[in-house]
């Protein structure tokens, strides 16, 4: 033993978390039959067997361990699972010295437990650990015991079986017989010895090991419930098993020595169990029903072991030993004499074997047990116990022993009766002479029908035994079952003991036929007996019959009146003095007798009760009232009051009572003047307060709620019975006053009060409110109903500060005080009901004083009340204080045996909690006193820890399964307060049971588990715990199934708490890092269903709480817990079995099976399915609707139109029908139905209501589950969104991203596509795949854009790769086939459900857009050499003839139904139609759906619309809209028709729709902001609204989409087309002051708007031939003079930008400048974005001048000159650009004369300055590339270098900030790309027009000598923005130079010969070879000819002519 190392076990101990957890095992295995339990089970049986076979023997104490423990405190102590030892206190080291010596322990074990106390602390608060200990201990043992109790319970046996299957049982009694040859039953009947509650309780004192009263009564209930369970031990082997010779005399021997008695005489509940385990041992009662040979015949004790039988009976009459109880010997006794007359009765069984000369014995041994009074000592000793019949198995033993005793022994039971016939005669002799009877007769008869009637007087379990003793009248023509010997036996018995009954017997006969009538069929057998005994035929009649009962109270009756005094006062009824005769009080004792019987047979028996009521020879109703009357003693008269209650079930006899009741003035109805107490308030007042006993007031009290219940269930009107003076009476004079009465039984006072409280809870509960009730003005006057009055009355009194109030709150103040004792209370059940009744009251009242409050409102009423709520925060005047919620709250926490109570308050606190600002008072009042506080929580935590399961009915016995829904229902109402509270501003009412600090703000919180840093056990805690319960070592919760409302709401709010604000961050991180909670519980799902809609939403619930997780854990980098999240979802493995280490983090990747795989979907039922498709699979999109069926007594239409108007909101869930509500709205229908006809049909109109409740019930149902798959596809749609639009695609993975999107894709589509699809999962599933198609698009657009690029100088070239990406390829098949759900799914779904229809055209936009290349990847790619000569495709060209073949399969179904949503429908239906139509267009290349759209005319209508759209934009632009969808729409229409117009067949439909000439007649074009700086840079940005942009961002929508769309059919159609030429010249003519405004903008600064506005202005002009002489009607017709003027105007306008081309840069450093001092920041994509536009506009303005040069004459001499023959600006080589002056388009800093058209000394400078541009724009470019390449190698500083300012890399992965910076370079890279491109183009155009204007003044210019030099001068000349303003001026008034051809044009002489020189100065070699440089470098490849060589080649050429 020394050499043993202690170690100490921190983890429950050795005595209590074992034996708690192998109780849980066996009971999951047998109790909840768990299949998956019974493996645990048979390892928990092997390894507990020891602790079984020495039970509750504890560890010895031992010297070495005491010293190890003794030294913890200085040098520690080894413990489990810690490598060194730990220090421990000192207080703790001597609290488990004394806990070892307190239970004879071992030390270290002593210490374990001490340690677990310590642990379970929070469990217990205001507890030390030390009582803890002891709570731990006692509970382990109880858990050791009940659970051999449950094994031994479910071992094979012949009493009983449970059910369980054949394995099982067999494995339980091989186990079991082990234990019992160890000798398991001695054991137990030692420890039964040896356990003593006295002494238990005296030791534990004597330590000071007892807490408080609760406390104390647990310990109690502990060591009473471990003896209990050790007696079933002995009970159930008892009755399954068979006790061996020695425990049968062991047990007597324990019996007689060791039994115990209760307070009131009756043996304690182990005593009894004892004996009836006795009993049942030497029964042998299977002989009488089984064969011989049966198993169960041949287990019996005393047949295998006769000499049992012989020791026994030696035992029992021979032996000498004394019984501590010598009645429990004669019980005994009695029952061994049965057992011997079985035996010898049944004798085949007991052939052959020797029981000696004991079988011969049975009755003697029968005459001693009667003889000692057995049947009394049974009655007394056992049936008289308050648990006997609550056991079935007592109650059956019982029963078969006293029908066994009269079936067996008939001639003892005629000895009995004669000889108590032979007592009565002495009796009745001695009564004659007026001497007392002796004492000593034997009464054994008289015992035996008392102990019949004792024995059958209640039966809670409904077993019915009584049925055995009647059988039918065999004179019945309808009999045809034939009763059973025993039958006939035991109703011979019934019927002879009532013949020629005796006086002494009558009372006990009259007992027995009271308990022999306990249900309506034995009820009905005792009528007609008492009937048949009556008068037949004349005969004189018996006196146990009907007609004698009544004959002898009408006698009695008589008899009262006749000796009543004449009085003239007909108001007192009552005697003044005693009567002079009467009868004896044995009369009066046999009235009661009868009276009790009549009570209980027609209390069964309607039948019965009818009979009686309305014979006329009984009148029964007249003649009791006539007796209460009259002055009769207080019992008899309480027991004709409670007959007549019995009478008043029935609703035409109650009418009667209620009559006959106002006549006698029982109760005044009738005012009286003065004060007179009258009939029944006399009694109460005179006799029954001074006797302190009231009988007659609680049987009056019954009869008025017996009353009451039948008219209110009937229906009450104006024709019944006043109710207020009864309700007055019951108010005012009993129960106001009925706790200043003095009771001899403090019981009768709580009864009184409960039955009060009954009438009064039963007329508020049944008051329906209306506004009659208070414009009534006459009380009673037949306007309302008296019962409508007595429930107005009495809630008018609760909202009153009145005594009613404050007697409810004075007995709920006083039922606290004597509860919180814990202590056995004098009528404790009726304190019980009076309390609970007071709670409902006050939860009827909060629930309909808002609307009684509302009604005094709208009615005027002078009723003066106060709310309820405000009552119950007054002071409570016993303690002064504020504290009457706190005792309505404190009866939480006497939950565990006040369950209803316990439901009734958090009823209360629900409906208190509806309003915010009571719920933060309730907050104050609750947290007031901290220790009261920590009790109250304590309350709502155990309820929480209730574990109860939610039964259904049918599942237990009734009283079980109401206690067991009691506390399930208020579990589940605690969690909906917390939901409820949660909705409150803190700090709220949940804040302070979920354990938030109220001291500080909520967030600040920091959560902790029980007893860290003294943290308190909170409903959070429990929540969890509930949540967690069965999930302990990887099992599945338990909640799911056996609570799933509880468990829906605990998982809702986990969520809430999560989603809300101030407690997300405290309990998501005490979820995460504590309890791992979400991660663990989404192992489990989806959840095992026992109910669908529950289960449903408990996994809604949960997914949304993860969905909640994924995003706060994304977005704080927790990328780990992120990593396991996915990994479960998304994974697929198998399902991950039960104790499976769920906490291990996955791998690397998600999926199991390979990207490339040929199919991308996985079967339903494929094991290693994902789990999100697996949650998915739960759910069925399609639900049967109840169909209605016909009604023949109500239309249908009606009952739909009632129903619907009866429907109900429930908050979180979805409108159902008010079954009541409609219910009562059905009977009102009904009542108004008066006819012959209908009242005759009147069952058959009942039974169509019921049917039509049932449809109202199964629609019910129906709408839950729609709800709950509804709720679940949203919450599977968030986690869904979730991981693909926030989780980082490097934890993702971008190939299991998108393999994992097309499979849930494919799974929705083919669930959508199911006929009965439920329109409310339609519209959540086409959300989601819209979703994951846009993430789908957008997730492929990284692999369309190159990672590596080849240099714009190398185009072409052999190293490039295509772009199209492997996934292409991969996904193709699946794409076409989510591509085809898309589609059919569109197609099939109706016009009603818009938004599905915009969802599905969104996800075909962006599954579309998958293949649609983006413009600047298109300017990337150029077709490889292969793919050009030998026509191959690539990949994407592959997918893209795939999507075409698939769109075009469908037809022109599809195409008419996507032209008719474009052009009606739901303004984004029509958004999303049109963008997919131009999509679609865009991959059509055969162009059918544009000859569809042509052919039906819907391109026509298209065209035709836009005039439409403008009535709406220019409301818009004119700030007189509502909304701005018309503009959206009418950018979508133009978008389309660009798109259309895009190729040359389109352009031509749409010119011949007469697309130019709706542009041109729409005003909107024309409506030009006017406002100041609303188009200057950064002004849109900064005042822009994303709902409602201001008017010029709106204006630049509805401009630049008509630009683009004439743009796109100029340049389809060419430059030559003259009818469209001509109709774009009209609309420029229609619209020509926009196009005129627009060029000649001369502000200080241009926005980036404007440069566009401007660029789409000059590409238009620059396609326009300005030349009026293009046309040679222009110059014909005299009428188009003005058209003439306009060409000009905008000619003249175009070309005098010109100077300004040169200053592009500096205007775009302007521009870029002027964003800058905007934003205080440089933008570069922004000064990249103006570089562009500005360059556009050159372009356009040089192509311009270009296409009018070549279009004016096909050579130099007949061509148009623009320019002055002048170099002078390139040799001066001045700068012209100021930068205070901007640098503008016609701001610019080229100095001409008015009039002067530039020289061509400009366009050298252009030139120069356009090749160093290009330079720079290629190094530019060159570079982005190489940092494009280079990407992945960077770290995140040097990419947060390379993104422009405002764009923070801080809260995105690293892959996500390579993807930004290598969308910002591609972008950049494209912007130069086109800067290269333009460049390029205005040096071929400026080369161009340089050529073509020095052939002609070198070569066919001739000088005349007469001209002056107009081009030589220097001096500044006026600028062109100075001019007077120009379309003041003539149109023919234009510069010769600008609108001359070269025979017009008038040059000097001089200016040609100083143009000569120039030329050689200014064209000389280093210009030819920068220009040569460029067209190698750069524009070499463009073209097929080289046509800058070919240019360049001229001038030189015409250099070197000048020369000559």
């Amino acid at each position: 033993m020394g050499t043993l190392k202690a170690l100490v076990n921190i983890d429950g101990g050795s005595l209590w978390a074992p034996y708690k957890d192998l109780y849980a095992k066996v009971g999951a295995a047998i109790y909840y039959k768990d299949p998956d339990a019974v493996p645990e089970l048979e390892a928990a049986l092997k390894k507990y067997k020891p602790d079984f076979i020495s039970l509750l023997k504890n560890p010895a104490q031992s010297q070495i361990h005491k010293d190890t423990v003794s030294k913890a405190s200085t040098r520690g102590i080894d413990v489990v699972g810690h490598s060194t030892p730990q220090i421990l206190p000192q207080a703790m080291v001597d609290e488990a010295l004394i806990l070892s010596d307190l239970f004879d322990l071992n030390e270290l074990v002593a210490l374990e437990l001490l340690i677990a106390g310590q642990q379970q602390q929070p469990h217990f608060p205001s507890l030390t650990r030390g009582v803890v200990a002891v709570l731990l201990y006692y509970d382990g043992h109880r858990c050791l015991v009940n659970a051999l109790r449950t094994l031994v319970q479910a071992r094979k046996g012949k009493t009983w079986t449970l059910g369980l299957n054949n394995e099982l049982v067999s494995i339980i009694t091989k186990y079991t017989d082990q234990l019992k040859e160890e000798g398991l039953i001695m054991k137990v009947l030692d420890l039964l010895e040896r356990i003593d509650l006295t002494k238990e309780i005296d030791k534990l004192q004597k330590n000071r090991a007892l807490g408080g009263p609760r406390y104390r009564k647990q310990v109690v209930n502990m060591i009473e419930e471990i003896r209990q369970s050790l007696a079933e031990i002995i009970f159930c082997w008892a009755c399954q098993g068979m006790l061996t010779k020695q425990e049968t005399l062991r047990l007597i021997t324990h019996l007689a020595a060791h039994s115990g008695t209760c307070a009131d005489g009756t043996l304690d509940n182990s005593t009894l169990t004892l004996v009836m385990a006795l009993m049942y041992a030497i029964d042998v009662g299977p002989l009488q029903t089984c064969a011989d040979t049966d198993e169960v015949v041949q287990n019996l004790l005393l047949i295998v072991n006769t000499s049992t039988a012989v020791a026994v009976h030696k035992e029992l009459m021979t032996s000498g030993t004394t019984w501590q109880i010598p009645g429990l010997k004669a019980i005994i006794q009695l029952s061994w004499a049965i057992t011997l007359r079985t035996l010898s009765q049944f004798p085949p069984a007991s052939q052959g074997l020797d029981f000696g000369s004991c079988i011969e014995e049975d009755e003697k041994t029968l005459d001693i047990a009667v003889e000692n009074s057995a049947f009394l000592f049974l009655q007394n000793l056992i049936v008289s116990s308050s648990s006997f019949h609550q056991e079935e198995f007592f109650v059956k033993r019982i029963h078969s022993l006293v029908i066994d005793f009269i079936i067996l022994m008939p001639l003892k039971v005629k000895e009995l009766r004669n000889r108590g016939d032979e007592t009565a005669r002495i009796i009745a002799a001695h009564v004659q002479e007026g001497l007392e009877s002796p004492v000593n007769l034997p009464r054994h008869f008289e015992q035996l029908l008392e102990l019949i009637a004792e024995l059958y007087s209640k039966d809670p379990l409904g077993l019915e035994l009584i049925s055995e003793y009647w059988c039918p009248d065999n004179t019945a023509d309808t009999f045809t079952y034939r009763p059973i010997q025993r039958q006939v036996s035991l109703y011979k018995f019934v019927r002879l003991a009532g013949d020629l009954l005796p006086a002494s017997l009558f009372v006990p006969y009259m007992k027995m036929l009271t308990s022999l009538s306990g249900s309506p069929t034995c009820a009905h057998h005792c009528f007609n007996l008492l009937k048949m005994n009556g008068r037949n035929a004349g005969t004189q009649c018996s006196i146990v019959s009907w007609d004698h009962f009544f004959d002898s109270i009408h006698r009695y009756y008589t008899n009262l009146r006749q000796d009543a005094p004449m009085t003239s006062d007909t108001q007192h009824l009552y005697r003044q003095r005693p009567i002079t005769r009467g009868i004896t009080p044995q009369e009066v004792d046999g009235l009661i007798a009868v009276l009790s019987l009549m009570e209980k047979v027609v209390f069964q028996d309607e039948t019965a009760r009818i009979a009686i009521a309305e014979n006329p020879q009984f009148v029964p109703v007249v003649v009791f009232l006539g007796l209460v009357s009259c002055s009769v003693p207080p019992e008899l008269k309480a027991v004709l009051l409670k007959t007549l209650s019995a009478f008043a079930r029935t609703v035409d006899v109650a009418a009667t009572i209620w009559h006959h009741m106002e006549v006698s003035q029982l109760i005044p109805v009738r005012s009286v003047t003065g004060y007179h107490p009258m009939g029944i308030q006399m009694d109460l007042e005179e006799v029954e307060a001074r006797n302190e006993e009231f009988p007659i007031t609680r049987a009056i009290l019954g009869l008025i709620h017996s009353l009451f219940s039948s008219i209110l269930s009937e229906g009450s009107g104006a024709s019944s019975p006043s109710f207020n003076p009864y309700l007055e009476f019951v108010r005012d004079c009993v129960f106001l006053r009925f706790h200043t009465r003095a009771y001899k039984n403090e019981g009768e006072k709580w009864e009184v009060a409960a039955l009060c409280l009954r009438i009064l809870e039963q007329f508020l509960r049944h008051y329906d409110m209306s506004l009659e009730d208070f414009l009534s003005k006459q009380p009673g006057g037949g306007s309302i109903s008296s019962a409508v009055q007595a429930g107005y009355a009495v809630m008018a009194h609760l909202l009153q500060d009145g005594g009613l109030l404050k007697i409810i709150l004075l007995i709920l103040d006083e039922g606290v005080r004597l509860f919180d004792q814990y202590s056995p209370i004098t009528g404790q059940k009726y304190l019980e009901e009076s309390t609970l009744l007071c709670l409902k009251l006050l939860e009827i009242g909060l629930m309909k004083q808002e609307g009684f409050m509302y009604l005094i409102r709208e009615s005027g009423s002078g009723l003066m009340v106060t709310g309820l709520d405000r009552l119950l925060m007054g002071i409570n005047p016993r303690s002064g204080q504020a504290d009457h919620l706190i005792i309505i709250t404190k009866y939480l926490t006497f939950n565990t045996f006040l369950t209803e109570h316990a439901l009734a308050v958090t009823q209360i606190l629900n409906l208190l909690c509806l309003n915010s600002q009571t719920a933060q008072q309730l907050v104050g009042i609750l947290s007031s006193d901290p220790k009261e506080n920590g009790i109250l929580l304590h309350g709502f935590v155990e309820c929480l820890d209730s574990e109860d399961v939610e039964k259904m009915k049918g599942e237990g016995s009734e009283s079980l399964l109401s206690s067991s829904n009691t506390r399930s229902t208020t579990r589940q109402l605690i969690l909906q307060l917390l939901l409820t509270c949660l909705k409150h501003p803190p700090h709220n009412l949940a804040h302070m049971l979920l354990g938030f600090d109220l001291r500080r703000p909520i967030p600040q919180t920091t959560l902790q588990d029980p007893g860290v840093l003294g943290s308190s056990r909170t409903c959070l805690h429990a929540a969890l715990a509930f949540l967690d319960r069965g999930s302990d070592n990887f099992g599945y919760p338990s909640c799911v199934s056996d609570s799933p409302k509880a468990a829906s709401l605990a998982y809702q709010l986990i969520y809430t708490l999560c989603a809300n604000k101030d407690t997300s961050g405290s309990v998501m991180r005490y979820l995460r890092t504590t309890h791992d909670f979400l991660y663990r519980h989404l192992q489990f799902l989806p959840f095992k269903a026992s109910d669908d809609t529950l289960t449903w939403y408990q996994q809604s619930w949960l997914l949304r709480a993860i969905a909640v997780e994924l995003r706060v854990t994304v977005a704080h980098h927790q990328r780990s817990h992120v990593q396991r999240l996915l990994s479960s979802l998304l994974e697929d493995t198998p399902v991950i079995g039960k104790g499976a280490d769920m906490t291990s983090d996955s791998g690397t990747s998600f999926l199991g099976t390979s990207f490339l795989s040929q199919s991308v979907v996985s079967s339903a039922s494929d094991p290693t399915r994902r789990k999100l498709m697996k949650i998915l699979d739960t759910l069925s999109f399609t639900e049967s609707w109840p169909s209605s069926p016909g009604w023949e007594y109500f239309d249908s239409v009606e009952v739909e139109k009632l129903m619907k108007e009866c429907e109900v909101n429930i908050e979180g869930r979805t409108s159902l029908v008010d079954v009541k509500e409609f219910h009562r709205r059905l009977a009102e229908v009904m009542s108004s139905v008066q006819s012959v006809s209908a009242i005759g049909q009147r069952p058959l109109v009942v039974q169509e209501v019921r049917s039509i409740l049932q449809f109202a019930l199964e629609r019910n149902k129906v709408c839950e589950i729609l709800h709950a798959k509804q709720q679940l596809l949203e919450a599977w749609r968030l986690v869904t969104e979730v991981i693909f639009t926030a989780c980082p695609v490097d934890i993702v993975g971008a190939l299991q991203k998108h393999q994992v999107i097309l499979e849930i894709s494919q799974e929705l589509l083919q669930k959508v596509l199911s006929e009965s699809m439920l329109p409310e999962a339609t519209v959540a599933a086409s959300g989601v795949i819209l979703t994951l198609m846009t993430t789908l698009h957008h997730s492929f657009l990284p692999c369309i854009f190159p990672s590596k690029s080849t240099s714009i100088c190398s185009q072409g070239g052999r190293g490039s790769q295509p772009l199209d990406s492997v996934h292409y390829m991969t996904y193709s098949t699946s794409l076409v086939v989510v591509l085809k759900g898309i589609l059919e799914s569109l197609m099939n779904v109706g016009g009603g459900l818009q938004r599905v229809r915009a969802n599905y055209y969104g996800a075909l936009l962006n599954l579309l857009r998958i293949i649609q290349r983006p413009s600047d990847v298109q300017a990337f790619q150029k077709p490889g050499v292969g793919i050009s000569v030998l026509g191959q495709i690539s990949d994407s060209e592959k997918l893209h003839r795939e999507y075409l073949e698939v769109i075009l399969g469908f037809g022109e179904p599809l195409m008419e139904t996507m032209c008719r949503d474009a052009c009606g429908g739901h303004q984004i239906t029509r958004m999303l139609a049109l963008a997919s139509l131009d999509t679609i267009i865009s991959l059509d290349s055969q162009q059918i759906l544009l000859n569809f759209m042509v052919s039906k005319g819907y391109l026509r209508h298209l065209v035709d619309s836009i005039l439409k759209d403008d009535e709406e934009l220019q409301k818009i632009l004119t700030k007189t809209a509502d909304s701005i969808k018309s503009l959206y729409i009418y950018e979508s229409k133009m978008s389309l028709l660009a798109r259309i117009g895009g190729s040359s067949a389109g352009a031509i439909a749409l010119l011949q729709s007469g697309i130019f000439g709706r542009l041109a007649e729409c005003g909107s074009l024309d409506l030009w902001p006017q406002e100041d700086n609303s188009m200057q840079i950064g002004s849109l940005e900064e005042r822009e609204d994303w709902m409602m942009p201001n008017t010029a961002k709106c204006y630049q929508q509805v401009l630049m989409p008509a630009l683009k769309v004439i743009l796109v059919v100029l340049t389809s159609l060419g430059l030559f087309h003259k009818e469209a030429i001509h109709q774009m010249l009209n609309f420029v003519a229609a619209h020509m002051e926009l196009f005129s405004t627009i060029l000649r903008q001369r502000r200080s600064t241009l926005s980036i708007e404007m440069l566009e506005h401007l660029s789409l202005v000059t590409a238009l002009l620059s396609r326009a031939p300005l030349d009026e002489r293009w046309d040679d009607s222009l110059l014909a017709d005299t009428s188009l003079l003005e058209r003439r003027g306009q060409l000009s105007l905008l000619r003249y306008q175009l070309l005098a930008m010109l100077p300004n081309l040169i200053n592009t840069t500096p205007a775009r450093q302007n521009v870029s400048f002027s964003v800058y001092q905007k934003s205080q920041k440089i933008n570069e994509d922004t000064e990249a974005r103006v570089r562009v536009l500005s360059m556009q506009v050159a372009a356009n303005i040089i192509s311009s001048c270009c296409t009018l040069v070549s279009r004016s004459g096909r050579d130099a001499k007949s061509c148009r000159i623009i320019l002055a023959p002048t170099l002078s600006d390139a040799t001066t080589r001045e700068t012209y650009y100021t930068p205070g002056t901007g640098g503008n388009f016609g701001s610019g800093g080229v100095h001409l004369a008015a009039g002067r058209p530039p020289g061509l000394g400009w366009l050298i400078n252009l030139l120069q300055q356009s090749c160093s541009q290009l330079h720079k724009a290629a190094s530019s470019h060159k570079s982005l590339l190489a940092q494009q390449e280079g990407i992945e190698a960077l770290s995140s500083e040097e990419l947060a270098e390379l993104l422009p300012e405002g764009v923070k890399l801080e809260s995105s992965s690293r892959q996500q900030q390579r993807d930004l910076v290598r969308q910002h370079l591609l972008k950049l890279s494209s912007s130069r790309k086109q800067e290269v491109d333009l460049d390029c183009f205005i040096i071929e155009s400026a080369l161009f027009l340089l050529w073509r204007h020095l052939e002609y003044f070198l070569l066919h210019c001739v000088g005349d000598e007469q001209e002056k030099p107009g081009f030589i001068g220097r001096t500044p000349l006026r600028r062109l923005q100075e001019q007077t303003n120009i379309d003041s001026q003539t149109h023919g008034s234009e510069s010769p130079g600008l609108n001359s051809t070269p025979a017009e044009l008038r040059i000097s002489s001089s200016d040609l010969e100083i143009l000569k020189k120039d030329v050689q100065n200014v064209l000389d070699d280093t210009l030819f070879k920068k220009l040569h440089s460029v067209e190698q470098n750069f524009i070499r490849g463009r073209t097929h000819v080289s046509f800058v060589e070919a240019l360049l080649r001229r001038i030189k050429r015409l250099v070197k002519l000048s020369a000559k």
